[in-house]
């Protein structure tokens, strides 16, 4: 099976699964200093999610707390920003 070939139903129950571990994650978080957790999240899925990115992402996680996403490598796709003279 690939990881496109999710049905509905178990997207639905991985969705479940992230919930309830996001959910957790606040009660940890309230603790800690530093970067709120589901900031990191999203800025992780929001970097994932343009389908393009190409490169190493660290989140160092001191306990409690989450520091800033570091961006420790990028790639930059050439041939998909800049086009072949013709």
């Amino acid at each position: 099976m690939k990881i496109t070939d999710y049905t509905t139903e178990q997207r639905e129950l991985i969705k479940e699964r992230i919930i309830k571990a996001l959910d957790k994650s606040f009660d940890v978080n309230k603790f800690g200093k530093g970067t709120p957790f589901w900031m990191s999240l999203l800025f992780i899925l929001e970097r994932f999610n343009k389908g393009n990115y190409y490169g190493s992402l660290e989140l160092k996680i001191l306990g409690t707390s989450a520091n800033d996403v570091k961006e420790k490598e990028r790639t930059h796709k050439l041939l998909e920003t800049y086009t072949e003279p013709e």
